[in-house]
C-alpha cells in the first residue's frame, strides 16, 4: 500500500495533502514525488521514498513556534501553520537549497512557480523577514 503523498499535522484535523518537490540538489533527481510533515509556519520534514527524513526550514523566515511539550504556542502558531499547509495543498513546488545549518537541517526557499512560498509568508504577515 503506498503511502500518503503528504501529511499533515494541526491541532484541530489531520489533511492528507499532495506535493511535488523538485528538488535541486545532486542527492536528489528532480521531479520526484515526496511526502511530508508541516511543523510550524516555518519548518517542514520530507520524507523520500527511500524514507529519508530531511527537515527543511524556510530561509529567511521566522514564524511563530507551535506548541513543544510543555511550551505553549505564541500567538498565531497555528494560523501561520495553516497557511503554509495551505500553500503546499496539492502543489507542485520547489526547494532551493541555501545551507545545511547547525542543526542539520537543510535551509531552503520554497517555490510555486516563479513564487517564493517564504516571501508570500511574510507578505501576508505569517512570518517575519530574517535575512
Amino acid at each position: 500500500m503506498q503511502q500518503p503523498l503528504f501529511k499533515v499535522r494541526s491541532s484541530w484535523h489531520v489533511l492528507l495533502i499532495l506535493l511535488v518537490l523538485l528538488f535541486r540538489v545532486s542527492s536528489l533527481p528532480a521531479n520526484r514525488t515526496l511526502s511530508g510533515v508541516v511543523h510550524g509556519g516555518d519548518t517542514v520534514t520530507v520524507f523520500t521514498p527511500e524514507g529519508t527524513k530531511l527537515r527543511v526550514r524556510l530561509f529567511g523566515i521566522d514564524a511563530p513556534e507551535v506548541s513543544h511539550g510543555r511550551k505553549p504556542s505564541q500567538p498565531f502558531a497555528e494560523q501561520a501553520q495553516q497557511a503554509l499547509e495551505t500553500k503546499l495543498l496539492g502543489k507542485a513546488v520547489t526547494l532551493e537549497v541555501i545551507e545545511v545549518d547547525r542543526h542539520r537541517r537543510i535551509v531552503g526557499i520554497l517555490r510555486s512557480g516563479p513564487q517564493s512560498i517564504n516571501r508570500q509568508m511574510v507578505q501576508e504577515g505569517w512570518a517575519y523577514g530574517n535575512t
